[in-house]
């Protein structure tokens, strides 16, 4: 997949062909069919990739922090993950095909490490009097979510401006400080 993300920035994803990411990775037709039926649906294999990234993430977090700080730094952590792993070329080539796809939108699959994380942080935050629960666990995750898409958008359409790290910490923290008990 390394070889692939690496082609798609340098070239451009639709002048890559299957046949390019096969011979610099020195694999064959058959490898590569049988993970993904076409170079879209590599696509679709990213989240697996930021899922293990958040899973070790996880294990470094501080369990006495702050509920509310867990879910500014996990949010830190996503903008600075995908900065440091993708090009913003790539990131952009994402988010345009989730707009049009047929099959899954792996970006909003409730299914995913970083909802788990994100939905956990915020009961926790409700159970221990961290967080306000006069918004509902999954809404406060949905409206998170949506913030953090739309940065990641906003981003992408100012050819990465600014640092989505920096930007998205004032953003979090400015949003729970609403929702924020200590």
């Amino acid at each position: 997949m390394e070889v692939a993300w690496a082609l798609f920035d340098e070239k451009g994803y639709d002048n890559v062909s299957v046949d390019e990411i096969i011979s610099k990775a020195g694999s064959s037709k058959g490898a590569f069919y049988h993970y993904f039926a076409s170079k879209d649906e590599l696509l679709s294999a990213l989240p697996e990739k930021f899922d293990a990234d958040y899973d070790e993430w996880a294990t470094l977090v501080d369990p006495s922090m702050h509920s509310a700080d867990k879910i500014i730094a996990l949010a830190r952590f996503v903008c600075k993950n995908m900065e440091l792993k993708l090009s913003r070329q790539v990131i952009t080539l994402i988010y345009s095909t989730q707009l049009i796809t047929r099959g899954q939108k792996f970006l909003i699959a409730e299914n995913r490490k970083y909802f788990e994380l994100l939905n956990q942080y915020i009961a926790e935050g409700q159970e221990q009097g961290e967080i306000s629960d006069e918004i509902a666990c999954t809404e406060l995750s949905q409206i998170l979510d949506i913030l953090l898409r739309g940065l990641i958008y906003d981003w992408c359409l100012r050819s990465g401006a600014y640092s989505l790290e920096a930007l998205c910490e004032k953003i979090f923290t400015t949003y729970l400080s609403s929702y924020r008990m200590d």
